[in-house]
C-alpha cells in the first residue's frame, strides 16, 4: 500500500477476540459471585476458592454453568436467580463484544492517521483563544482534586469579535508587542480596531489621524476619562466667537527646536536627528552628495538658530538661510562664526585650538566647511538646504510649529496620561509628509532614550504606556528609524499599531527585506483587493492535509448490476484558505494571525453596533483655552483642555477640565446667538465643584470635574440652543504682554440630533449597499453656497449632500432659511451674511 493511502475493509482482528474473550471471563465470574450472593453462599453450591471475611465465598468464574443446569427448573426463587445470572452474563457478553469493537475502531483510527503528513494547519477554536489572552473568560482549572476558578481578563487594543459557546466575545490583545494591520480603502479599519481601541485604551496615545474623524470620535470620551487630549494640527487656523471678538483655535503648537536642550552635551545629538529628518525627508538615504553636505549645514544652522537668533524654529531657519539683510552668503557663515552662541561661557568650549570660546564649536565648524567650498559648490549646498526647508515658509504651518504647547516627552511622563491626534487632512497629506515623519522619529528617539533596572531586571522609567497608532504607515514612505525601533521600543513601553493597505504597498515603500511584518506580532488582514496581496494571505494561514476520496467500479458497462465497488482514501495537500478564498472573505470577516498560535477567522467589529462606544463617540470633542505671556527672553504658554456637558432641564452645565500646567483663576461668560433677534446675549456663569462649593483658585492638574451656573439673570439663556462658553483669566496684571484665546463651543441639540441621524443614515447605506461609507459633516458659513441634494430633513435642519459626491453633507438651519425643502429636492442655499436662500 502507498503511504497517504488506506483500504478499509471490515474484519475481525486478534484486538477483538482478546477484549471479548477477557470481557467474557469477567462476566461469567460476575455471574456466578452474583448467584452465590443471591442464595446467601450455601454449602450446596460446592467447593470454594477462597473466603473472603466470614461470610463471602469466591468462586471458580465458571460455575454458573453447572448451577445453571442444576436449578434452572427448580423452585420459582431459584429460577428466577438464574435467570438474573444469565441476563448478567449475556448483558456482560455484549458489552464485551461492544469493547472489542470499540478497540479494534480506535486502533484503526490511529493506524490512519496522517493529518499532518503535508501539513497541520487549521483555525484556532475557542481553547485557543483562551490560551492566547484575546478573551475575557472565567472556568475551573487545574488538577481533578486541586481545581480552582481563574478569572482572565483581556485588555489592550480591540482587534475583532469571536463566536463562542458562551456567545460572541470581543477579541483585545493584552501583550505589549506590536500590531499590524492590512485593510483596504474603505474596508471598515477606521470604525473597527481604531476607534474601538480609542475609545477604550487606558494609557497614553498617539494617533496620525488623516481627515480627522479619530479627534473627532473619540477625543470627547478620552478627554473625560482624564486624558489630556492634544490636536497637533499643522494646517489650523483661529476661528473668531459668534460675537466676533474673541479668538479659538484647538489645535496646539510644536516646535521640533524646542526639543533640543540646550546648554547640554545632548545639544549637537538633537540637533542632528532633526537635520536628518528634514534632509531626508522621504527616507532614500542621504548618500546623494548634495544630501549629505545639506545636511551637515543644517546641523550648524539649527543650533545657531536655537542658540543665537530670535525666531527659535525651523521657520526662523529657513528665514536666516534666505535672509536679505545678507548681501552676500559669506556674511551669513560669518555671522555663525562670530557668533556668542555661550555668553557666560558656562559650557567651557574650546575652539580648534584649544582655546576658550563662546561660539559653539559644531556651528563654528558648519560654518567654516562651506566657506573653504568653492562658490558654485556652496551656493548648490545652500540651495539644497532651503528647499528641505520650503514645508516652513508657508505661513499657517510657520506659525503652528513657531512653539511648542507640549514637549514629546509628555506623551509618557505628564501627571495625566495624554492623548496625541497628529491630524493632517487628506489634501495636504503628501506636503506635511516630513513634518510627521520628523514628530514620529522624534518621538521615538526621545522616548527610547533610556531604560532603568533594578535587581538585574529593567524596570519603567515612565508613568504611562504609550500606543503608537500610525494610519496609511506607507504614505509615510519608508521611516528606517519606525522599522528598527519595533525590535526594542515595545521594552520601553511603546506598542505600535501600524495600518496600511495591503502588503504590496508596504514592500514598495520598505523594499522586498521589509522587517515591518516581522516586528509585529500580531496581524491582521481584511479580504484583499489584489491578488498578490491575496496569496500572501493565504501563505500566512499555511498548509493543511485533507482526504480525497477514489471511488472506481468494476462490470460491465450494459449490465444491470456493477460487480464490484472499490473506495480509497488519499491524503493530499491543500492551502487553509486559497488565495480566492482570502479574496472572497465576507465583508463581516477578518483574519488574525498571532505568532505562536493557529489563525483566528473572526469577525469585524465596528464602534457603533456597540452601544457602549456609541455613547461615547456621542461625547463632543473638547477644546483649548490658552494664555501666552513674557516669561524672561522667550514666550510663557498655559492652557487647558475642556468640554461641556448639558444638564437636562437646567441651565447649569458640567464642566470638565484638564490642564497641562496650573491654570490662573477664571471667571465664566457664556454667549449664545438668539436666533430670531440676530443678535448675541451674553450671561455671567459662575465654576462650582461637585458639591457646590464655589471655586476661587486656580486650576490644578488633578482638576477634572466642575459645574458652571448662573450667577445674573439668565432667563434669555436657551441650553438646547449652541453657545460658548469663554474662560477669562480673573487677573492678568502680573502677565507682561499677556494675551489669551480660545473658548468652547457647543452646537445645539437639535443640530446634534441631526448629525445623529445623518450618521445613522449613512450606517444604512453601508448595510444595503455592502460598501462602508461615512459622512464628512461641514459648518456652514457666512457668505458660502452650497448646492446638492436634499439627504434629510428635521424639525430644525436641512441636510444636503453634493451631486457628485453623496458623503459631503452640509447642514443648514431651516429658521435661518427662507423656505424649508423636501427629502431628494435639489437645492442651492445662497448665505448672504448669517442668512440663507434656498433656490
Amino acid at each position: 500500500m502507498l503511504a497517504g493511502q488506506s483500504n478499509r475493509s471490515v474484519h475481525f482482528s486478534a484486538s477483538i477476540i482478546v477484549a471479548f474473550l477477557f470481557g467474557m471471563a469477567l462476566s461469567s465470574w460476575a455471574a456466578t459471585q452474583y448467584f452465590a450472593h443471591a442464595v446467601q453462599y450455601q454449602d450446596g453450591l460446592g467447593e470454594y476458592v477462597w473466603k473472603v471475611g466470614p461470610t463471602v465465598r469466591i468462586y471458580q468464574p465458571f460455575s454458573w454453568f453447572g448451577w445453571a443446569a442444576q436449578w434452572m427448573n427448580s423452585t420459582k426463587q431459584l429460577e428466577t436467580y438464574v435467570t438474573r445470572m444469565l441476563l448478567v452474563l449475556c448483558g456482560g457478553g455484549v458489552l464485551s463484544l461492544l469493547g472489542g469493537f470499540f478497540l479494534y475502531y480506535r486502533r484503526s483510527l490511529k493506524s490512519e492517521k496522517h493529518d499532518d503528513l503535508h501539513g497541520s494547519a487549521r483555525w484556532a477554536n475557542e481553547r485557543d483563544i483562551e490560551k492566547m489572552g484575546l478573551v475575557t473568560y472565567e472556568r475551573w482549572e487545574g488538577p481533578l482534586f486541586r481545581r480552582k476558578r481563574t478569572h482572565r481578563k483581556a485588555s489592550g487594543p480591540y482587534l475583532g469579535a469571536f463566536d463562542t459557546s458562551a456567545g460572541r466575545k470581543v477579541l483585545r490583545y493584552s501583550d505589549p508587542a506590536h500590531l499590524a494591520c492590512a485593510a483596504p480603502s474603505r474596508s471598515g479599519k477606521g470604525v473597527g480596531p481604531v476607534l474601538t481601541t480609542l475609545l477604550s485604551y487606558p494609557a497614553s496615545t498617539a494617533v496620525n489621524d488623516i481627515k480627522g474623524e479619530n479627534y473627532e470620535l473619540s477625543s470627547g470620551f478620552r478627554h473625560s476619562a482624564g486624558s489630556l487630549v492634544i490636536k497637533f494640527d499643522p494646517t489650523s487656523v483661529d476661528q473668531k466667537s459668534i460675537d466676533g471678538r474673541s479668538r479659538y483655535n484647538a489645535a496646539a503648537y510644536w516646535n521640533v527646536l524646542d526639543e533640543i536642550r540646550t546648554y547640554t552635551e545632548y545639544d549637537v545629538m538633537d540637533a542632528q536627528n532633526v537635520s536628518q529628518a528634514i534632509a531626508d525627508p522621504d527616507g532614500e538615504g542621504m548618500d546623494d552628495h548634495w544630501v549629505s553636505t545639506s545636511y551637515e549645514l543644517l546641523v550648524g544652522v539649527i543650533l545657531h538658530v536655537k542658540y543665537y537668533e530670535r525666531d527659535k524654529s525651523l521657520s526662523g531657519v529657513s528665514t536666516y538661510l534666505a535672509d536679505p539683510s545678507f548681501t552676500d552668503p559669506e556674511q551669513m557663515y560669518t555671522r555663525m562664526m562670530n557668533a556668542e552662541h555661550d555668553p557666560d561661557g558656562s559650557m567651557g568650549w574650546l575652539d580648534s585650538e584649544g582655546n576658550p570660546t563662546k561660539t559653539h564649536p559644531q556651528v563654528a565648524i558648519a560654518a567654516r566647511a562651506m566657506l573653504n567650498k568653492e562658490e558654485k559648490e556652496r551656493n548648490s549646498v545652500l540651495s539644497t538646504a532651503k528647499t528641505k526647508l520650503s514645508l516652513y515658509t508657508e505661513p499657517i504651518v510657520a506659525r503652528n510649529t513657531s512653539r511648542s504647547d507640549f514637549c514629546v516627552n509628555d506623551l509618557m511622563n505628564h501627571e495625566k496620561p495624554v492623548s496625541l491626534y497628529i491630524v493632517i487632512p487628506p489634501s495636504d497629506k503628501n506636503r506635511l509628509r516630513p513634518l510627521v515623519r520628523l514628530f514620529i522619529t522624534f518621538l521615538i528617539l526621545r522616548l527610547t532614550r533610556s531604560m532603568g533596572f533594578e535587581d538585574g531586571r529593567g524596570v519603567k522609567d515612565y508613568r504611562h504606556r504609550l500606543l503608537l497608532l500610525v494610519d496609511e504607515l506607507a504614505s509615510l514612505k519608508k521611516m528606517e528609524q519606525l522599522q528598527d525601533a519595533l525590535s526594542y521600543m515595545a521594552g520601553y513601553g511603546i506598542t505600535a499599531f501600524l495600518f496600511f493597505q495591503d502588503w504590496i504597498q508596504l514592500r514598495e515603500a520598505y523594499g522586498d527585506k521589509e522587517t515591518i511584518t516581522a516586528g509585529c506580532q500580531l496581524r491582521i488582514a481584511y479580504a484583499p483587493n489584489t491578488i498578490d496581496t491575496a496569496e500572501d494571505v493565504s501563505k500566512m494561514t499555511g498548509i493543511t492535509t485533507v482526504k480525497r476520496q477514489n471511488v472506481s467500479y468494476s462490470g460491465t458497462r450494459m449490465g444491470a448490476m456493477l460487480g464490484q465497488m472499490s473506495v480509497s482514501e488519499e491524503l493530499v495537500e491543500r492551502p487553509l484558505l486559497t488565495a480566492d478564498e482570502a479574496s472572497r472573505l465576507p465583508r463581516d470577516e477578518m483574519l488574525i494571525f498571532n505568532t505562536g498560535h493557529p489563525p483566528i477567522r473572526a469577525k469585524k467589529l465596528r464602534y457603533f453596533e456597540m452601544p457602549v462606544f456609541q455613547q461615547r463617540a456621542a461625547i463632543a470633542s473638547p477644546s483649548r483655552v490658552c494664555m501666552t505671556f513674557s516669561e524672561g527672553k522667550g514666550l510663557g504658554v498655559k492652557w487647558f483642555m475642556v468640554a461641556v456637558e448639558r444638564v437636562d432641564g437646567a441651565k447649569d452645565l458640567n464642566v470638565t477640565i484638564n490642564t497641562y500646567s496650573d491654570f490662573p483663576e477664571v471667571t465664566l461668560v457664556v454667549k449664545q446667538e438668539h436666533v430670531e433677534r440676530e443678535t448675541v446675549l451674553e450671561f455671567e456663569f459662575g465654576l462650582f465643584d461637585t458639591n457646590g462649593q464655589p471655586i476661587n483658585r486656580a486650576l490644578a492638574i488633578e482638576d477634572l470635574s466642575f459645574v458652571a451656573r448662573p450667577l445674573g439673570d439668565c432667563a434669555d439663556f436657551e441650553p438646547n440652543e449652541a453657545f460658548e462658553l469663554h474662560f477669562m483669566v480673573k487677573d492678568s496684571s502680573s502677565y507682561k504682554r499677556f494675551s489669551q484665546a480660545g473658548f468652547y463651543r457647543d452646537m445645539s441639540v437639535y443640530e446634534r440630533e441631526a448629525r445623529r441621524k445623518v450618521r445613522k443614515l449613512f450606517h444604512d447605506f453601508e448595510a444595503v449597499d455592502g460598501t462602508p461609507t461615512e459622512a464628512t459633516v461641514e459648518r456652514v458659513v457666512e457668505g458660502g453656497k452650497y448646492a446638492g441634494k436634499v439627504l434629510l430633513v428635521t424639525r430644525h435642519y436641512i441636510a444636503i449632500h453634493k451631486h457628485h459626491d453623496r458623503e459631503q453633507v452640509s447642514l443648514h438651519r431651516i429658521a435661518k432659511l427662507n423656505r424649508s425643502a423636501k427629502e431628494g429636492e435639489s437645492i442651492t442655499i445662497t448665505y448672504s451674511g448669517r442668512k440663507g436662500v434656498v433656490v
